[in-house]
């Protein structure tokens, strides 16, 4: 009897070292999370997300080196449901810039014609430079829609060849 008792206690012995390794750490995976909970925010509204500017077609006679007289074309960037905003919207766009004037934005594609770009305007057709920040007012007494007016607007940046006129921008929108 005791030679099947120590050999059962060898035997639990082994199975306990078994279950040990069994149990070994096959991985360890790290988790980082981040967010940002924001008080204040704005939903941009359908059809303000991807927009289409159209913008004219233009005679060649008309488009010499001082295109700042070229017609501007308005779009708007509609916000709703907005709450807790303090001072208001802020507006940055960004896209390829220009070679020559970096504040304006670039032409894109093939075919686009030469020594021309786009301005981006605020809402008082003042020129609004690449990458520079606009605050626009919170919406009035408790509000929760805004309506944020831009235009664009070709200007020229030396001796002007025809072809396309197309730019994409991006537009970031803080809240404050």
């Amino acid at each position: 009897m005791r030679t099947l008792n120590r050999q059962l206690g060898v035997l639990l012995l082994l199975l306990s070292g078994f279950s040990s390794v069994t149990q070994a750490e096959l991985a360890r995976i790290n988790l980082i999370m981040s967010a940002t909970l924001v008080a204040a925010s704005c939903e941009v509204s359908v059809g303000s997300d991807e927009q289409y500017v159209y913008m004219g077609n233009w005679s060649l006679r008309q488009s010499t080196s001082t295109l700042p007289t070229m017609p501007a074309a308005r779009f708007v960037i509609n916000l709703e449901n907005c709450s807790g905003l303090k001072k208001g919207v802020s507006v940055t766009f960004s896209g390829t810039a220009n070679p020559t004037e970096p504040t304006l934005l670039a032409l894109s594609g093939s075919g686009s014609a030469k020594n021309v770009a786009i301005a981006l305007l605020d809402q008082n057709r003042s020129f609004l430079p690449l990458g520079q920040t606009l605050l626009v007012d919170a919406p009035a007494n408790g509000g929760r829609t805004a309506v944020l007016v831009f235009f664009s607007q070709y200007r020229a940046t030396g001796p002007v060849t025809p072809g396309k006129g197309d730019a994409d921008a991006t537009f970031k929108l803080s809240y404050e």
